[in-house]
């Protein structure tokens, strides 16, 4: 920050009444009030205001400095009070052209004011590439075999991850599957009852561990063809099984959080909105946002495809955060990357695309105040070619891109 006059070296008066008038500018957020730009609303020659402009980026920035020192912000996730009053200081900020002494979501870098996190890839490495803190663990247990291999994820290792984060101030995130694969479609029993055991189970030992008010994306991905519980084996058994296992698992832990998580696209004969559970089983309304299918290579496609669907079937990024305030519901997005796999049938992927990535950035920024939580995909599956900014070698223009902004 550049080092100020003390104001107080004109009269006091004269000085306050600038400062008073700067503060108010600030604070009236009148459609008349103008915007101060970085490169011309200071560049007047007038020394009193040069000082009034650094000495209300010094108070916002103390006003930040204090917020965090405080016990809730501290808290995974921190208090909505506390989320809206950053963002209010981060937005007085850039309107006042200063830098934020704590890199609260400056498009210069230097970390984030949300939560944010990097899936399949070491907190501590993924924090100190990027250069700002890893603050959401994103993980997912096994669908592909049977009950004993969930149940085993939970009572095992894998946890320990999760611990870690969550004693380093990080949330963790998890994906809970409503069925395995051996047991593939099977929603009506679920919805009977016949699974319940299962799942007070997990609720216990998640408890047990510490681990009992984290994120559960239950069921993730419903709204997709590829998973034993998707919801077109039947919407309305999907809906009975997913709010018996929220009923049974707060049962055993009050506090867990339930991320309703999907695709971006319903890719069946309903919508999103037909598939919803009710307010009262759902925490959080989550997302998984990959740059295919929709066209995002200029600013103009994705300015078009951010705001894609419909209110009650959303697809682009801004429908469904549209979604999720109209249900009074912050937007999880646990899955976002790019997708460098060129045009196929189905992904339509758009190659190593920083715009994609800067676009994502911003999103988050300007949304702040409505996002629950957000994580980097960095994952192989099978290619690293196709979605990993870490290491850099495959990626390197999203990569570039990201590590400038985080």
């Amino acid at each position: 920050m550049i080092r100020e006059k003390p104001i107080l070296r004109r009269p006091f008066h004269e000085g306050f009444a600038l400062l008073f008038a700067g503060l108010l500018f600030l604070s009236c957020g009148s459609a008349n009030a103008l915007p101060i730009s970085k490169s011309a609303s200071f560049a007047t020659g007038n020394t009193n205001i040069v000082q009034v402009a650094t000495s209300i980026c010094s108070l916002i920035n103390t006003q930040i400095e204090d917020l965090k020192s405080r016990k809730a912000y501290s808290k995974v996730p921190p208090p909505t009070w506390i989320v809206n009053r950053l963002a209010r200081y981060e937005e007085q900020l850039e309107r006042a052209g200063c830098t934020s002494s704590g890199g609260g979501g400056s498009s210069s870098g230097g970390g984030v004011s949300w939560l944010s996190g990097m899936s399949c890839t070491d907190m501590a490495t993924a924090a100190s590439w990027r250069g700002s803190p890893i603050t959401a663990s994103v993980g997912w247990a096994p669908h592909t075999g049977d009950w004993n291999d969930i149940m085993n994820y939970f009572s095992g290792g894998n946890m320990n991850k999760f611990i870690n984060a969550k004693n380093n101030g990080a949330l963790p995130s998890i994906g809970l599957p409503m069925l395995p694969e051996s047991h593939r479609g099977q929603l009506r029993n679920c919805a009977k009852g016949q699974f319940d055991s299962y799942f007070t189970k997990i609720a216990s030992l998640l408890k047990g561990r510490g681990l009992g008010d984290i994120v559960l994306r239950l069921g993730w991905e419903a709204n997709l063809q590829s998973y034993p519980w998707i919801a077109d084996y039947g919407v309305n058994s999907y809906k009975q099984c997913y709010r018996r296992i929220v009923r049974k698992m707060r049962a055993v832990s009050p506090q867990l959080k339930f991320d309703w998580h999907n695709g971006k696209r319903t890719r069946f004969n309903r919508t999103a909105a037909d598939l919803y559970p009710g307010n009262a089983f759902v925490d959080y309304i989550g997302l998984s946002y990959y740059d295919r299918d929709l066209d995002n290579r200029t600013q103009a496609k994705w300015d078009e495809s951010s705001r894609k669907g419909t209110a009650k079937n959303p697809e682009g990024i801004e429908t469904w955060l549209n979604f999720a305030k109209s249900r009074g519901k912050k937007l999880a997005v646990s899955e976002w990357g790019i997708t460098n796999r060129g045009d196929t049938s189905y992904y339509q992927g758009n190659g190593d695309n920083d715009l994609f990535v800067r676009n994502m950035f911003e999103f988050f920024k300007r949304n702040s105040a409505n996002l629950a939580y957000e994580s980097y995909f960095n994952c192989t599956s099978g290619d690293p070619t196709v979605y990993l900014i870490l290491p850099e070698n495959y990626n390197p223009k999203s990569s570039a891109m990201y590590k400038s902004l985080y």
